[in-house]
C-alpha cells in the first residue's frame, strides 16, 4: 500500500494543505512545533479513522473551526486506487470510501492499513500494565475484525457490572455471563496471536536490527469458565470494582528470558521497539494480503548511524518518516527509489 496525496482542512496547525508522496521513503523534516507529527496523524486519521496519539476527535480541530476534513488518495499493490475521506463536524465523524459512507470505520483500515511508530514508546516499552495491554489489543483488533467486536461487547458488560457494584444488591451474574463469554474468545485469541508473535520475533528482523531473544509473554488473570467470576462476588462489592478477567490481564516483554525493564539498555529498548513494530506490521501484511504504510516519528534521533542504514537498506514498502533535520543517510538515499524529502 501507498499513499499517494494527502488533503486536510482544519486539521490541528494545517487550516488548508495538500500534500503529494514518494513511493517509498519520505522524509519529512522540520523546527519543531511546525506539524509533523500531526502530518502522520492525518495520514493516520485516513487509515483508523481516529487518531493513534488516542486525542478526542474535536480536540484535533484546528483552533476556532468547528469542522475538519481529511482526504486522500491510496494506492493498493495492483495499482487499484481508492479514495477515503473522513470528516467531523461538531461532535458527527464519518467516513468515506470511494465517495460511499462506510458505518464501521474499520473499512478504511482494510483498504488502507497503516502502522504508527510511537516516539515515546510509552504503550509498550516504558508503559504500565494498562497501556501495555492497550497497545496489543489495538494490534489484535486490526488483526481480527471478531476480536475487536468481542473487546467491544467485554468493555461494555465491564461497564456496566463496574455500575451495579456501586449499588449495594444489584445483581451481577447477568454481566458475569457476558463478560466470561466475551473474554473466554479474548483470551483464546491472545494466546493465539502472541504465539504467531513470537514465531516472527524468532525468525524476523535481524537483518534490520539485530535484537535476538525476545519474546512475549501473556499471562491471564484467571482461567474463564462459565460461573467463575460470581466466586468474587464478596470481594469485588467490597472494592466496588470489577477486580478478574481480561481487563486485568498482563503482557510481559522479555528479553534473554528476563524482564525488558530489567536487564536492556536504552538502546536496547528503542531496537527492541522497532523490532516488535516491524514484526507487528510483517503480522498484518500476512494476514491483509498488503505491507502497510509505516509511520516513523522521529526515529533518527535514537538510532546511531549503522543502524539507520539497516533501516534505509531493510525496510519494505512505504516508509513515512520525521525528522527536525535531514538525517543524514548520504549514500543510502540513492538506494531508494523514488524517495523525496518534504
Amino acid at each position: 500500500m501507498r499513499i499517494l496525496h494527502l488533503h486536510l482542512i482544519n486539521f490541528r496547525n494545517f487550516a488548508e494543505r495538500s500534500f503529494y508522496f514518494a513511493k517509498t521513503l519520505q522524509v519529512i523534516t522540520g523546527p519543531n512545533g511546525s506539524g509533523k507529527t500531526n502530518l502522520l496523524e492525518a495520514v493516520g486519521y485516513l487509515s483508523l479513522g481516529k487518531s493513534f496519539r488516542r486525542t478526542p476527535d474535536e480536540a484535533v480541530v484546528a483552533w476556532g473551526a468547528r469542522h475538519f476534513l481529511v482526504e486522500g488518495e491510496v494506492e493498493d499493490v495492483l495499482g487499484v486506487r481508492h479514495r477515503l475521506k473522513v470528516r467531523y463536524h461538531e461532535g458527527r465523524k464519518q467516513a468515506f470510501v470511494n465517495g460511499k459512507r462506510v458505518r464501521a470505520l474499520r473499512r478504511l483500515f482494510e483498504v488502507f492499513p497503516v502502522v504508527y511508530a510511537d516516539p515515546l514508546e510509552n504503550a509498550v516499552i516504558r508503559g504500565d500494565t494498562e497501556e501495555r495491554r492497550d497497545f496489543f489489543d489495538d494490534y489484535l483488533a486490526l488483526l481480527d475484525p471478531k476480536y475487536q467486536r468481542a473487546l467491544a461487547a467485554y468493555r461494555r458488560a465491564l461497564r456496566q457490572k463496574n455500575m451495579a457494584l456501586k449499588t449495594p444488591e444489584a445483581p451481577l451474574e447477568p454481566w458475569n455471563r457476558l463478560m466470561e463469554h466475551h473474554g473466554h474468545y479474548l483470551v483464546e485469541q491472545r494466546q493465539y496471536w502472541v504465539r504467531r508473535l513470537n514465531d516472527m520475533l524468532r525468525n524476523g528482523k535481524r537483518q534490520i536490527l539485530p535484537v535476538e531473544q525476545v519474546q512475549v509473554e501473556y499471562e491471564p488473570s484467571v482461567r474463564l469458565q462459565e460461573g467463575l467470576l460470581d466466586r468474587f462476588a464478596a470481594e469485588e462489592r467490597e472494592r466496588g470494582v470489577a477486580l478478574y478477567g481480561p481487563h486485568r490481564d498482563r503482557f510481559h516483554l522479555l528479553y534473554r528470558s528476563y524482564p525488558l525493564e530489567e536487564v536492556a539498555s536504552h538502546g536496547e529498548r528503542w531496537l527492541i521497539y522497532y523490532t516488535l513494530l516491524l514484526s507487528l506490521r510483517d503480522l498484518l501484511a500476512r494476514t491483509l494480503n498488503r505491507m502497510p504504510v509505516l509511520l516513523l516519528d522521529e526515529p533518527f534521533h535514537v538510532l546511531d548511524p549503522a543502524f539507520i542504514r539497516r533501516l534505509a537498506l531493510g525496510l519494505e514498502g512505504q516508509v513515512i518518516a520525521t525528522a527536525v533535520a535531514f538525517p543524514g543517510l548520504g549514500e543510502e538515499l540513492s538506494l531508494w527509489k523514488n524517495s523525496a524529502i518534504l
